[in-house]
């Protein structure tokens, strides 16, 4: 579904209640046990959240293991997403949001 029509449903609907085809990327920094348990973390989040919409149809995720967040040239599966979204394989990609003061928590939209 292109971004248009998406943005016209969003007017009288939740996203919650459009059909979409929806994705996650996750990363961490390092391969430390904790930036590990970060990413478990993250991918159980994205998947029961896409998942339990009964309107959104999962694609599975992309993620990156140890990757530096600076640059995206050594990301594989960002890159691969990347060309992924040129060839419509999903509508949304749904990631963590990084605040400068505060701990990572997951992106979630407003009702979730």
């Amino acid at each position: 579904m292109d971004i248009h029509t998406i943005r016209m449903l969003l007017r009288t609907k939740s996203i919650y209640d459009i059909p979409l085809r929806v994705t996650y990327y996750a990363r961490v920094s390092s391969e430390s046990d904790e930036q590990l348990n970060s990413l478990g973390n993250q991918i159980t989040y994205y998947e029961d959240l896409i998942k339990r919409n009964t309107h959104w149809t999962f694609v599975p995720g992309y993620i990156d293991e140890g990757i530096s967040g600076i640059s995206t040239r050594k990301r594989e599966n960002f890159n691969r997403m990347i060309d992924d979204a040129g060839r419509d394989l999903f509508d949304m990609v749904i990631t963590k949001e990084i605040s400068p003061v505060t701990p990572w928590t997951p992106y979630s939209l407003p009702g979730s």
